[in-house]
């Protein structure tokens, strides 16, 4: 007889209770058994193992994903920005040659503009006489001619260049006595006025007048007054004076 199923002989165990019998059996491991719990152990771990393998390598291959994503946005916007910068550094060599070309074409504008040259005069003097309409008044009392352009022979004012020029005069009367004075450049006046002075005036009268005029070379330029007699006092100057604004 097997050791097992003597065992399970004298595991027979009577217990009487109330006349009444019960066996118990002990239950049997078989070596079947326990071979066939081992396998079921080792099937369900090798699927647990082999699910882990799959959620592990889906996680490596979105993880894959996600960094290439990333690394293709990350080279795309380096792409911009290097595109970014060139388009910047062409632009600013664009306006650096606008500049540049501007600067060079207004120094070359204002070389060719010509520099206006000095001139100016001043003069005046105990002028007095009676002038006839259209004769000019001589200043014979120079104080300043730079440019040497006004004669004090002539009470001509000669234009040296082309220009915007400024002229102021002063005249004075008599009383009772009435002048009409011009500006003139060579017969055309570019100025008018008259002044008059009222026989019961306790002192004498002066009007100033002045014009800014083009004026062209050679041109001559002066003052004529006519009527009666310019006051020849010492302390109310009859004068003329000029200077170039700028040349044209």
């Amino acid at each position: 007889m097997e050791l097992n199923q003597y065992i399970n002989v004298i595991s027979l165990i009577l217990i009487g209770t109330n006349g009444v019998w019960s066996i118990s059996v002990e239950p049997e491991f078989t070596k079947f058994k326990y071979e066939e719990q081992l396998l079921e152990k080792m099937i369900r771990l090798e699927i647990y193992v082999g699910n882990m393998e799959n959620t592990i390598q889906k996680f490596i291959n979105d993880y894959s994903i996600i960094v290439n994503e990333t690394k293709k946005a990350m080279e795309k916007e380096i792409s911009i920005g290097n595109n970014n910068m060139e388009l910047m550094k062409s632009e600013m060599k664009e306006f650096y040659k606008n500049v540049t070309s501007t600067m060079a074409q207004e120094q070359t504008s204002l070389r060719r503009q010509p520099v206006t040259p000095l001139i100016a005069f001043n003069a005046c003097g105990k002028t007095d006489g009676t002038y006839a309409s259209g004769t000019p008044v001589v200043f014979q009392e120079v104080l300043l001619n730079e440019g040497k352009c006004y004669s004090n022979d002539t009470g001509y004012f000669t234009a040296s260049v082309d220009g915007i020029y400024q002229f102021n005069a002063q005249i004075c009367v008599l009383k009772g006595d009435e002048i009409d004075y011009t500006i003139n450049v060579e017969s055309v006046s570019v100025l008018r006025g008259e002044t008059r002075m009222a026989t019961d005036s306790s002192d004498e009268k002066c009007a100033s007048f002045s014009v800014t005029t083009l004026v062209r070379k050679a041109q001559k330029v002066y003052v004529t007054a006519y009527g009666m007699k310019l006051d020849p006092n010492a302390d109310d100057w009859n004068s003329f004076s000029g200077t170039i604004i700028r040349q044209l």
